[in-house]
């Protein structure tokens, strides 16, 4: 039975009320996969799976989005990635990206923008040489530099978009990156300029109601009270090596988020602008690697067999990849 979000909302308010800065809940790491986001498991084995909607997510990532204004306070990001076989030997994978909101937020009356790098150099990443990319994690200052991620935000907000809709703002706050490469950001860019940007307006998108995600178990965002939000979703094909499915599961999607006043709406006072860097996390392996030692013989092996080192990892995450549908 589907997580009703709805039937609990009263008492996470109400909860929030007597502990105002708990409601937004601090994650555990910057990004969180599916362990911490209470996904359902397929049986006894580690491996979880998240239906939302008409998505079959095999993995996800959630992670906060680094706001300065109190008013924009619990904002997330989740992603999503399903895959799916097809006859000639390919695979098709979805990546699918969604707005977690406090269900006290509505940005129908503010300007707001998700502005997506979906075509980055292989610079940006956020582990060194000994760390597994199925759980490394981390900010985008981690990923592609403080000074990138400066000039990227700033170039957001000095952009004039008084009186404009979001519509329109989300229209010139594309074609400003593509026209500008700031040398900051000069090698994370996969070329000259950067390339594979796409803007979605993020005033007005509905949120995910009970009835339409009615047949799933699985409500991928902390507090369960939360909101979420479709926004948009990027296909590519691929084929069955270890090298795709790792770069299709794990590779970063750098997102710049974007809000700005608009007429006598004003969510935010001046335009704020933040970059979240999204990528999912094998919860198998995470949520293995921190077992305790009263777990059942069979979980002890498989923790075994997880942690033992980097290359049966890869082997590890490489197998279960493969086989998923």
């Amino acid at each position: 039975m589907f997580f009703q979000h709805r039937t609990v909302l009263s008492l996470a308010v109400a909860q929030a009320l007597m502990a105002p800065s708990s409601f937004a809940q601090s994650l555990d790491a910057t990004i969180v996969g599916c362990a911490e986001a209470d996904c359902p498991t397929a049986g006894r084995s580690t491996s979880s799976e998240c239906q939302l909607v008409d998505k079959n997510l095999s993995m996800i990532g959630l992670a906060r989005v680094p706001v300065e204004s109190d008013t924009l306070e619990g904002l997330s990001w989740v992603e999503g990635v399903a895959i799916a076989d097809s006859n000639d030997g390919n695979r098709a994978f979805d990546k699918s990206f969604y707005l977690g909101t406090p269900p006290s937020l509505s940005l129908n009356d503010t300007g707001a923008c998700a502005l997506f790098f979906t075509h980055v150099s292989t610079r940006v990443k956020f582990e060194d040489d000994d760390t597994d990319v199925s759980v490394s994690q981390g900010t985008c200052e981690d990923a592609m530099s403080k000074e990138c991620v400066s000039a990227l935000t700033s170039r957001a907000e000095d952009l004039d978009v008084d009186g404009l809709s979001s519509k329109e703002a989300c229209k010139k706050l594309q074609e400003e990156f593509e026209d500008n490469l700031d040398s900051e950001c000069s090698s994370f860019a996969d070329g000259s300029k950067w390339v594979g940007l796409e803007t979605t307006a993020l005033s007005g998108v509905e949120p995910i109601s009970s009835k339409e995600n009615s047949s799933s178990e699985c409500w991928p965002i902390t507090p369960k009270a939360y909101d979420l939000s479709f926004v948009r979703s990027f296909e590519t094909e691929g084929d069955y090596l270890a090298d795709t499915l790792a770069n299709e599961f794990y590779g970063i999607v750098p997102i710049l988020t974007f809000f700005f006043p608009r007429d006598s709406h004003k969510i935010v006072s001046k335009a704020e602008a933040q970059m979240t860097c999204m990528k999912t996390i094998d919860s198998s392996v995470a949520s293995n690697s921190t077992k305790s030692s009263g777990s059942e013989d069979e979980d002890n092996a498989g923790e075994t067999l997880i942690i033992s080192g980097h290359v049966v990892v890869s082997f590890f995450v490489a197998a279960s990849l493969f086989l998923l549908v």
